[in-house]
């Protein structure tokens, strides 16, 4: 928009606004008129593409360029809540579901171990059990039938004679130590011991066998594995340090150590099948994978030698890196949970398989060879067809691209405004028929994604279930087939993806909740926990011993000093500790703590405000480098301070402290080289110094509760994450790998270098064969225009081979059909140099040579055969468009290649978070071979490589963060549960957790309100019916009927419409109005204050009456006031109660809240550091593609927002890629090259100063931006993210567990309907005096209603005794009161005190607080004990007891004083209790 509108007065846009001399038009919606908020039904599309966190910034950004910059907050509160909450409630929903419904297989299932090699060691002596197992059983059957029997002990031989026991033991009677030295002695071993008669005999082995034993030996050798171990790695990173480019002496040696690996596996194959036999070698899953890559590798040795093309068969051995999961438990739990996952979601992926193939065949009914357009050439009337006087065989399947032109134009090129030209031919199917003038433009534009047949509808299924650009597929097929077209895919992301999808990934989560640890494990953790108990236990018996040695010296020298009664006075601080004393009083007082956090707080935000667009020669720039060394200064002297007081010892031994003085020791270091860089005009380097400033804010984590919490949860969750971050590494290694075997060399591709964009050889005239490496870097080409078709010829000497002269004037006219201005008829005479004529004119093999590297001519369609050669030996052609050059050049793309591992790795990285994948496949299907540029659809089969890699590498893979995160803070849970009791949570604090434990019970029961029925009778009417369930009903029908009012609304309705819908919420004001007055009369203005609901509507019909007054009483327009009545719609909350999925849906987000808000709090910490640190290294980086004026670095608030964009995936790699820019990146700012951009270190940067002269907006640093984003997606997207699905799964499983309360829902519903009626406003709290009454009221076991009089009065009296309700100040709370009651009868502890948390019930949740809390006096600690209700009424007993003993105490007879007074006080104290 523009501040000046031609026309239209001064008027200042609200949102973008043009720069001067340019002004706004009105266009159609983007995305061709879809995405908007025209009406209801476009804007929920809409809604729902954003929630699908597809595409949301985009509309973002348009609304904020449209509206506001400020309606981030509007998108930001969907995402939130649609995706981050929504969405992975149904997660939750489906996790729950398919547990609880899933068939739990009591019988245990037998699973086959892996047989390991066994050691030699382990392998003789089970061959020495074996023997003597066969000397007992052979002195069993022999024994005599008379004598002493044979008894079997636990593995020991049975009782025979001296005698006969010699003899079963022949090395004993030869004289040989042990039974190994006689086997040895006789050339055998232990297996070759048999029985004969008996008698055990060495049968000596021959030489076959002696060498199966050899080998069997090496085969299990400790030696041998580590041998074969270290060949795997070295094997693995050998294959992983080829890159693009190798010296052929390097290829040469890695060939030669190819086949040395591969002879050596084939030998370690071969040994193994021989010293294990073929029966034992297969027993291991291990050998069998071993023995299949062997027999891979050696047919791709065998295809290599023969000239085959097999080489990627080599990437197969990579899979033996697996093998390290032997030795890794880590690697072997999770590829068994991915093993184990596999059979259990069999059908799963059957369903789903089948799921793709219906929706594949469904789309090619609807889309097939529908998604072919124009767009390109922006020519109005263009579209892709067959011209009538070419028959349909000839014509491609996707039609080519035809504009309409006349008579005049024919056997013309006609070059329209965009650009675009064709010649002009009358296409006729016969001499009779009318005539069909019509300019081919070219082919059409052919979207990748489309439904033309089985293969590409698989394909494009399987991108809208990942979710990459899904919504551009629906665009396609709303343009094509219409708006309906949306249901297809609204079905196919709702079902496959947030459905199907999900409920695999609940699957994984089952499996890892279900996986049991290694016994090995936990022998190994229960023996480290013990050792760490006997370490604990034997430093605390050393300081108490030293502290008896101290005291005992203390005696010793008379230094211990005693009071009047004998006790010990404790001696003052003397020496050092004299000085500790007052400073630890400081460091640890309150008051002290938040001074820290406020100058924390001061400091973070003054790193907000020093961005790169601060002028460093500014007051400000000055202002902030000096505040900022203060406080450099005084969290150094609070460092100091703390360890001074508490000493060095005990100051590291705290992590939070270990933190704070990591941070301040940064601060230090950047502050001094900071100084020091500054003196030395090193601006960029300054500024990414000062990036670790960024880390300040970390502080506040060791001082709020909230944070904490989440923060040490997060710390005992790195090892389990660390070990899935390098698993993930392990499998993006192996693809990476392959993805260099299949497509190293390939990703190479011919640019124009004017226009920066791919060139397309069709559009040229050119063959694709001849597009190769050669031709495109001969650099210049010349592109003209033949009778049909354009031409391109090889240049030489630059633009200086070719020159043209105009011999015919062009014809412009304007076409009034399409308002468009058109030139046709120009030609030009094109004579080529002498140096270019001789290579136009070469002959024979020179010639194809020629033609093979410079493409000196080729045409596309319809091209005379013959004036190829007219042209090579004239040496000159006539164009009948402007003749231009082409330069060009051989370049990678700019974001991608599979040149070497690191970018490989990288890009099957940003693979696996689904984001811009779908560019790297289409080219990867387009790669022909090393030096040739990309052909269409080449090698479509490059598509299986990514769609494995995406289903194992993120389907997979990457889930592993869900998985293990979740089973991580599960396991936390449970420990948090046993030491603190049921319901702990891990993401709340202790108090936070006790207001769950309150809402939960307030969730299941309230107060019923009850009304003072008005003595008026007008009252009393009015009272009759706003106080019925159908009044509520009808006023909520007309509340939905007023929102449908609403949503009947669109751009562009007519006055009547718009007149219409304005007096129709009108009406619905008055009457809403005549609500809020029959409200008060019925009840009062004093009663109806006391509802929320009241207040709400009451604030709502206020807001309403203000909008119709200022719209029809003023000019200005308050239609957006009527948007509050929308938010009636929650009244309808209350007339759902049986409605318990949506009760159990929405009761999960009040639940949540807590641990929400903390882990949201830990997330914008994070958030605010990556902010800081991107505007200190990424604020001056050049405006591109995606780092724009809507998203960069350049201030705070921007780059909160890229972070929150990129937090949701939304193209953060994009951002990344545009943050590594190296070339063109620094802007002039003086002189004549004002604007230009130029590389750093160029010619014309030298003797300039930066900043003044230009700004250098490259990357700081490749390796570091590239560790900078991928550390925050993992950090934020993966970790942090993952934590509010774990808190939504932790809360819906929780909720949906049923409350194990001893009372029955019906005693619940009496004790709140009697409570409603001692309080009538619904306070939640009565008078303690109150609680006698109550418990009258109710019966059994709650109270004592229904008990015989004098029972009653006993039970009455034991219950106020004995039941712990919290008293507050002389009230008590429902909450308490119920759960006390309930807890008494089941004989459990009370579990909370709502009064603890001044809990209203009407529902402000617990923030995490800041400060420990932790340091108070017994004072305090005295002052904050627990009133109980048991307290108040035994006071109250003692008291009339004492009173009645003081009254027979001044009676005449004692004893019957004494009687009297026993009775006195019996009667007094059941006065006072029923007084009470």
């Amino acid at each position: 928009r523009d501040s000046v509108y031609p026309g239209r007065g001064t008027i200042r846009a609200a949102g973008y606004n043009c720069p001067v001399g340019a002004y706004c038009v009105k266009t159609d919606s983007p995305n061709f008129g879809i995405t908007n908020f025209d009406n209801i039904l476009s804007a929920w599309l809409t809604i729902f593409q954003c929630i699908s966190l597809e595409g949301w910034t985009d509309v973002m950004y348009w609304v904020q360029d449209a509206v506001s910059p400020f309606t981030w907050v509007y998108f930001c509160t969907m995402i939130v809540l649609g995706s981050f909450f929504a969405i992975n409630l149904a997660l939750a929903v489906l996790y729950v579901s398919f547990v609880s419904e899933r068939t739990e297989d009591d019988g245990e299932k037998e699973v086959e171990g892996e047989n390991e090699n066994e050691s030699e060691e382990v392998f003789q002596a089970a061959r020495l059990a074996e023997m003597y197992s066969m000397i007992e059983d052979a002195a069993v059957a022999n024994a005599p039938a008379i004598g002493t029997p044979a008894v079997a002990g636990t593995g020991s031989s049975p009782i025979l004679p001296v005698a006969d026991l010699s003899a079963r033991k022949p090395w004993i009677q030869e004289g040989y130590a042990n039974v190994h030295d006689w086997v040895k002695a006789k050339g055998g071993e232990i297996e070759d011991v048999v029985m004969e008669d008996g008698i055990p005999t060495v049968l000596v082995p021959n030489a076959q066998k002696r060498f199966q034993r050899m080998c069997r030996a090496l085969a299990i050798s400790q030696r041998f594995s580590n041998l074969t171990m270290f060949l795997i790695i070295f094997n693995t990173v050998l294959m992983a340090s080829e890159y693009y480019g190798m010296p052929k002496s390097q290829i040469a040696a890695y060939e030669i150590i190819n086949y040395v690996v591969t002879v050596y596996f084939t030998l370690e194959c071969i040994i193994k099948i021989i010293g294990l036999k073929p029966r034992g070698y297969v027993q291991d899953s291990f050998n069998i994978f071993d023995g299949t890559v062997v027999v891979i590798s050696l047919i791709e040795l065998a295809a290599a030698d023969s000239g085959g093309s097999l080489s990627v068969l080599r990437s197969c051995r990579l899979l033996r890196i697996l093998k390290l999961a032997r030795s890794w438990p880590q690697l072997r739990k999770i590829i068994s949970t991915i093993l184990q996952t596999i059979p259990s979601m069999s059908s799963l992926a059957g369903m789903l398989m089948l799921f793709i193939f219906i929706f594949s065949l469904l789309g090619m009914q609807m889309f097939g060879y529908e998604f072919i357009f124009c767009d390109s050439y922006e020519v109005d009337g263009s579209k892709p067809t067959c011209p009538p006087g070419v028959s349909s065989a000839n014509c491609p399947k996707r039609r080519d691209c035809y504009a309409p032109c006349t008579a005049a134009q024919v056997d013309g090129w006609i070059t329209f405004g965009s650009g675009a030209s064709g010649p002009c031919v009358d296409y006729r199917s016969a001499p009779t028929d009318g005539p069909t003038y019509l300019a081919r433009l070219g082919e059409s534009d052919q979207p990748r994604h489309n439904f033309d047949d089985i293969f590409w509808s698989f394909i494009t299924i399987f991108q809208v279930l990942t979710g990459e650009n899904w919504n551009e597929v629906m665009y396609d097929g709303m343009r094509t087939q219409g708006s309906p077209a949306c249901v297809y895919f609204l079905l196919l992301v709702i079902i496959g993806n947030y459905i199907v999808l999900n409920l695999f990934l609940a699957i994984l989560l089952d499996n890892f909740s279900d996986m049991d640890d290694d016994p090995a494990e936990v022998e190994e953790a229960a023996a480290a926990k013990l050792k760490e108990e006997e370490e604990a236990a034997k430093k605390k018996e050393e300081d108490a011993a030293e502290r008896k040695q101290k005291a005992h010296e203390l005696g010793v020298s008379g230094s211990i000093d005693y009071d009047s009664r004998g006790r010990a006075i404790k001696p003052g601080p003397v020496g050092f500790a004299r000085v500790q004393a007052p400073l630890k009083w400081l460091v640890q007082h309150k008051t002290f703590d938040n001074i820290i956090i406020v100058l924390i707080l001061i400091s973070s935000g003054l790193l907000a405000i020093d961005g790169p667009t601060v002028d460093p020669e500014s007051t400000m720039a000055e202002v902030l480098g000096i505040l900022d060394t203060i406080f450099v200064v005084i969290f150094t002297v609070e460092a100091a301070l703390k360890i001074t007081a508490l000493g060095p010892k005990k100051y590291i031994t705290n992590s939070w402290n270990m933190l704070d003085f990591g941070i301040v020791i940064i601060g230090l270091i950047s502050s001094m080289i900071s100084a020091f860089a500054s003196g030395t005009g090193g601006m960029g380097a300054l500024r990414s110094l000062r990036a670790f400033r960024a880390l300040r804010p970390l502080r506040v984590a060791a001082r709020s509760e909230g944070m904490k919490v989440v923060v040490s949860a997060l710390f005992q969750a790195v090892p389990a994450i660390g070990n899935v971050a390098l698993v993930c590494i392990l499998f993006y290694l192996i693809f990476g790998i392959l993805g260099l075997n299949l497509f190293m060399g390939k990703m190479h591709r011919c640019m124009d270098v004017g226009g920066g964009d791919v060139i397309y050889p069709f559009a040229l005239g050119l063959d694709e064969t001849v597009a190769t490496r050669e031709w495109c870097k001969a650099g210049t080409h010349l592109v003209g225009c033949l009778a049909t078709s354009k031409a391109v010829f090889y240049s030489a000497g630059g633009e200086a081979g070719w020159d043209w002269v105009k011999t015919n004037d062009t014809s412009t006219v304007i076409n009034a059909d399409y308002n468009r201005e058109e030139m046709y008829g120009g030609e030009w005479k094109v004579t080529a140099s002498e140096a270019t004529a001789a290579v136009l004119r070469t002959t024979g093999v020179e010639q194809a040579e020629m033609k093979l590297r410079y493409g000196w001519l080729a045409s596309a369609f319809h091209a005379p055969k013959g004036s190829a050669e007219n042209i090579s030996v004239a040496g000159a052609f006539t164009s009948y468009c402007e003749p231009h050059f082409l330069e060009t050049s051989w370049d990678l793309p700019e974001f991608y290649d599979f040149d070497n591992i690191g970018n490989s790795m990288l890009i099957l990285f940003e693979t696996a978070t689904l984001e811009m994948w779908l560019g790297v496949m289409y080219h990867s299907v387009d790669a022909v071979g090393e030096g040739f540029h990309p052909r269409h659809n080449y090698n479509p089969a490059a598509c299986v490589f990514y769609v494995i890699f995406i289903i194992i590498g993120a389907f997979f893979v990457m889930n592993l963060f869900v998985g293990v995160t979740i089973d991580k803070f599960n396991e936390m849970k449970e420990q948090a549960a046993a030491e603190k009791g049921e319901g702990a949570s891990v993401f709340v604090t202790e108090e936070q957790r006790r207001w769950q434990q309150v809402e939960k019970m307030l969730s299941q029961v309230k107060p019923v309100k009850h009304y003072d029925i008005p003595k008026n009778k007008i009252s009393l009417a009015f009272f009759n019916l706003v106080t019925t369930t159908e009044f509520d009903a009808f006023i909520m029908i007309l509340i939905l009927g007023n929102i449908l009012v609403m949503s009947m609304s669109y751009a562009g309705q007519s006055d009547e419409w718009a007149n219409g819908l304005f007096w129709a919420n009108t009406v619905f004001s008055l009457i809403f109005t005549l609500e809020v007055i029959a409200k008060n009369i019925a009840l009062g203005p004093v009663v109806y204050v006391e509802d929320a609901w009241n207040r709400f509507d009451f604030f709502v019909v206020l807001i309403s009456l203000a909008g119709l007054a200022i719209t029809l009483f003023t000019t200005t327009k308050a239609s957006y006031l009527a948007l509050l009545r929308i938010f009636r719609i929650a009244r309808a909350f209350r007339l759902i109660k049986r409605a318990k999925g949506l009760r159990t849906l929405l009761h999960t987000l009040i639940f949540s809240l807590p641990a929400l808000f903390n882990v949201g709090s830990v997330l914008f910490l994070f958030f605010f550091i990556f902010a800081v640190m991107g505007m200190n290294l990424f604020g001056r980086i050049k405006m591109q593609d995606f780092v724009n004026r809507h998203a960069n670095f350049q201030d705070f608030p921007t780059a909160l927002l890229v972070l929150f964009r990129m937090a949701t995936g939304e193209s953060w790699n994009g951002i990344m890629h545009d943050c590594m820019i190296q070339t063109e990146c620094v802007e002039m700012l003086t002189g004549d090259l004002t604007g230009s951009y130029f590389d750093l270190g160029a010619e014309q940067l030298k003797g300039l100063v930066e900043d003044t002269d230009y700004v250098n907006g490259c990357t700081p640093s490749t390796i570091g931006t590239v560790i900078f984003f991928c550390i925050f997606v993992l950090l934020c997207a993966f970790v942090m993210l993952n934590l509010v699905i774990a808190v939504i799964l932790d809360n819906f499983e929780s909720y949906n567990k049923s409350e194990d309360l001893p009372v029955s829902e019906s005693d619940m519903a009496m004790f709140a309907y009697e409570w409603g009626k001692l309080d009538r406003y619904s306070s939640y709290y009565i008078k303690i005096t109150q609680l006698p009454t109550i418990l009258k009221r109710l019966t059994a076991p709650l109270g004592v209603m229904g008990l015989p009089g004098d029972l009653q009065k006993q039970a009455l009296s034991t219950l106020l005794l004995t039941c712990e309700i919290k008293n507050d100040k002389g009230k008590v709370h429902f909450v308490d009161t119920l759960t006390a009651l309930a807890a008494r009868v089941d004989g459990v502890e009370k579990p909370v005190s709502a009064a603890d948390l001044s809990a209203s019930g009407k529902g402000s949740f617990m923030m995490p607080t800041l400060g420990d809390g932790d340091d108070q006096s017994e004072e305090e600690e005295l002052a904050q004990q627990t009133s109980l209700v048991c307290h108040y009424f035994a006071a109250v007993t003692v008291q009339c007891a004492w009173k009645g003993k003081l009254a027979a105490a001044r009676g005449d007879d004692p004893a019957a004083d004494d009687e009297a007074g026993g009775q006195q006080a019996a009667d007094n104290k059941q006065h006072a209790l029923d007084r009470a």
